[in-house]
């Protein structure tokens, strides 16, 4: 404050001391005691900001995930998942137990027993529908966080093509290629699923036309000859069905995530590789989506420089002008044993040579600002495929938890 404007306001705290008010004539002292001094505004604390790099999750038991009243065997279960708060939960949504007739319009509550292959805890509900509830319950607790990516899976017996080609013995038929006659049904359980979803309260981000379209559980055969160099089946299949995608999502806020390609590296008699199966996409597909995903799990031991199929899909899709540095999501990943699907050993050691060896791939991603998200398949182990964070009788969680959850809410990778 200038020196002029001190002294004018001395005078007048002067002249107001010698005259007095409300014209008692009595002078008045003012002290500064009596002076209000100005009432500042309380800075508000600020956030630190979201780590970068985004934590994802595949679960399928609601009751892990649900936000509110659950089983008691489940709740401190769930209130580790919850601590985990994912930025993404993904969805994987089977056509065969939805629509497993032509009539019959798709239906989502298909009822699960809450078991995983049939170990306890167990606590049944109402499948897709229970989980689309529970996600909803998320969103609206924690705004910003649970977005919700769909990916479908499986055809039904009516919508399959016959047995032809390369086949590994035996092969499901839910696992064989969609029949192009099938297509309309296909689009149908895509606008079933996003009404089922409104009408539970969820809201459905991000969607992916199918599941590891490239391996031969989801798409088989992938060749018409056991020759590793013969040209894949598979592009086509999934050309029609991304296409099919894409028109039902037009006009919607929900993005188009091409791929979920299963780590192949190497094309083989049964299965595509990555770069291979990307190039054979035509054009108006592989440059529809605003995402690519890819699967790459975490192998015993782990070599910090190896890029795997992450690194080839993003070489695969700088290869086409309008797929070049497209953001990719690693929709699949985590550690068991040697290699993922094998039998996880419990030795504390191993355990936490595989937490380490995560934490080394979560870094290398966090460092690549092409890789937006990454999620973990799943929170519970299934004995078949055991790369969860906690045990299949929910009796523990590995270290690996444990750096989920930094990296989550800190953006820490370390065990």
């Amino acid at each position: 404050m200038p020196a002029t404007t001190i002294g004018a306001l001395a005078a007048v705290v002067a002249l107001l001391a010698l005259t007095g008010c409300g014209g008692s004539g009595e002078p008045q002292s003012i002290s500064v005691a009596t002076v209000q001094s100005p009432t500042l505004p309380t800075p508000k604390p600020v956030a630190p900001p979201p780590p970068r790099l985004g934590i994802g999750l595949t679960e399928f038991n609601p009751d892990l995930f649900v936000h509110g009243q659950t089983s008691p065997a489940f709740v401190p279960w769930r209130d580790k998942l919850e601590a985990l708060r994912p930025r993404w939960f993904r969805l994987v949504v089977t056509w065969d137990a939805a629509a497993p007739t032509p009539t019959a319009a798709p239906s989502f509550d298909h009822p699960e027993d809450g078991c995983v292959r049939g170990l306890p805890p167990c606590a049944p509900f109402d499948g897709v529908r229970g989980r689309l509830r529970a996600i909803a319950s998320q969103q609206r607790a924690h705004p910003g966080l649970w977005k919700l990516m769909v990916v479908f899976a499986y055809s039904p017996k009516w919508a399959a093509v016959g047995p032809h080609g390369c086949e590994h013995a035996p092969t499901e038929p839910r696992a064989r290629a969609v029949d192009t006659e099938a297509l309309p049904g296909y689009r149908n359980l895509i606008r079933s699923l996003l009404a089922e979803a409104r009408a539970d309260g969820a809201k459905v981000s991000a969607l992916s036309p199918w599941n590891e379209p490239n391996h031969p559980s989801f798409i088989s055969p992938q060749r018409a000859t056991c020759d590793a160099h013969s040209p894949l089946l598979s592009p086509a299949i999934y050309t029609q069905l991304a296409r099919a995608a894409r028109d039902e999502l037009k006009g919607t806020k929900t993005r188009l995530v091409l791929g979920e390609l299963a780590g192949k590296v190497a094309p083989s008699s049964l299965a595509g590789g990555v770069a291979e199966f990307v190039r054979a996409l035509p054009d108006d597909v592989a440059c529809a989506g605003a995402i690519w995903s890819q699967h790459m799990y975490t192998d015993l031991p782990y070599d910090p420089n190896f890029a795997g199929p992450v690194g080839q899909l993003e070489r695969a899709l700088d290869d086409r002008p309008c797929t070049k540095g497209k953001p990719i999501w690693v929709t699949e990943t985590g550690v068991g044993a040697s290699h993922a699907g094998r039998t996880r050993s419990s030795d504390p050691a191993q355990l936490l040579q595989g937490c380490r060896a995560q934490a080394a791939a979560l870094r290398r991603w966090s460092r690549d600002d092409r890789i937006q998200n990454v999620f973990q398949y799943e929170f519970r182990d299934a004995p078949d495929f055991p790369t969860g964070l906690a045990d299949s009788g929910l009796t523990r969680t590995y270290p690996v938890y444990g750096l989920y959850r930094r990296a989550s809410r800190q953006g820490k990778y370390s065990c």
